[in-house]
């Protein structure tokens, strides 16, 4: 079944782009502050991210222990379901 994929226009749409250009797991930082190919602040971006979950794209998260933030800030990775890494783990 195929996705919907957000315009890049949009919020969602950046939030996906930068969570497939990071493999790893991205800081909440990073959207909050702008520190993105988009240069661009998301204050949304959990909400965003639950809207991709909706959209049905498998995305990981949990506190980050990636900085010493003094609140609660969440960490974020995607599963990619490339045919390509699909085949190597065959």
């Amino acid at each position: 079944m195929e996705k919907t994929k957000p315009s890049i226009q949009t919020d969602v749409g950046k939030v996906l782009a930068i969570l497939q250009d990071n493999q790893n797991w991205v800081c909440g930082t990073h959207f909050q502050q702008g520190n993105n190919r988009f240069q661009k602040f998301i204050p949304t971006y959990a909400q965003r991210v639950s809207d991709l979950n909706k959209l049905g794209y498998e995305i990981s998260s949990q506190k980050c222990n990636i900085h010493s933030h003094r609140g609660n800030v969440a960490m974020y990775r995607i599963k990619l379901n490339n045919p390509i890494q699909e085949r190597l783990a065959i």
